[in-house]
């Protein structure tokens, strides 16, 4: 059997050095099969994959939907939302943004990297833990523009900082602005997004940081946190122990009739939908999915 098989084998392979066309052909179909099948299987393992966070199908987050658009919540949605709900213990908010490290000099460019600024309960309640240092505090996220304190998260911090672990208390800049690096995250903490941000600031630092256009740093001066239609916010929320998805979902619809307005006047079609969180936000499709996970 053994012998019968060598032989096969034998020639099969002449058959192969025999044919390089043919064999150049059937080598590319193998390799773009296996390939497209490894990416569908990977990105579906991406999409059904928990959320590597704490208790996770108690984590959810908000969908603003009016007709066929969609878009992130206002600071005041958020307040107004964090400060009456019933039916969650924590409401999170976090709003994802570039950063330009370093300041442009005539021998060097700043890096550019991803950050997010988040409430002080983002990391706590998701149940991070930090490797070194701590997390922000809500002293830290009380006041717009004041407490410039950055946690890094831990695949940064080896890859930028080769693990320094004096890193806690070192100052670095972010949009020239410098900022005084408080903690490191653990590894197994990315948030609620496929992949970790490189930093995280607090939330009320948005009104000190200039905007990154095209690897360019640009003042924009905006009104971050008074403006109702300012909408930059991605809102989550954990459930409350015995409360469900269906009861949150008819709070949320009283609390959005109850939001303040300011003209023009809202859509009349739209709703607010608790929905469970995803490191995917909505408006990705699954093909970006796909080319994630390649």
């Amino acid at each position: 059997m053994i012998a019968n098989l060598w032989q096969d084998l034998r020639y099969g392979a002449r058959m192969l050095r025999n044919n390089p066309g043919f064999t150049l052909v059937s080598m590319a179909t193998l390799a773009l099969g296996i390939g497209a099948n490894t990416t569908l299987f990977t990105g579906f393992d991406l999409l059904l994959r928990p959320l590597p966070v704490r208790d996770p199908d108690t984590v959810v987050s908000f969908e603003y939907q009016s007709g066929y658009n969609d878009r992130d919540m206002s600071f005041p949605d958020y307040v107004h939302i964090r400060d009456h709900a019933q039916t969650f213990s924590d409401v999170l908010a976090s709003a994802e943004e570039k950063f330009l490290m370093g300041k442009k000099t005539s021998d060097s460019a700043p890096e550019e990297i991803k950050g997010t600024f988040v409430s002080d309960n983002f990391m706590s309640s998701l149940g991070g833990s930090a490797r070194l240092g701590r997390f922000f505090t809500p002293d830290e996220n009380r006041v717009a523009g004041r407490d410039a304190v950055v946690v890094l998260s831990h695949r940064f911090w080896q890859r930028r900082f080769s693990g320094d672990p004096q890193i806690v208390g070192q100052s670095l800049l972010l949009n020239g602005k410098p900022f005084t690096v408080i903690g490191v995250t653990a590894p197994d903490f990315i948030g609620l997004r496929m992949e970790a941000p490189d930093v995280w600031v607090p939330l009320m630092m948005r009104a000190a940081m200039a905007t990154v256009y095209f690897e360019e740093v640009e003042v924009v001066n905006r009104d971050w946190f008074g403006k109702q239609d300012f909408y930059w916010l991605n809102l989550h929320a954990r459930l409350r122990p015995g409360k469900t998805a269906s009861e949150a979902q008819a709070e949320m619809a009283l609390l959005y009739s109850q939001l303040p307005r300011t003209p023009p006047a809202p859509d009349a079609r739209a709703t607010v939908n608790v929905v469970p969180a995803s490191r995917i936000r909505p408006d990705t499709s699954f093909w970006t999915v796909m080319g994630t996970a390649t």
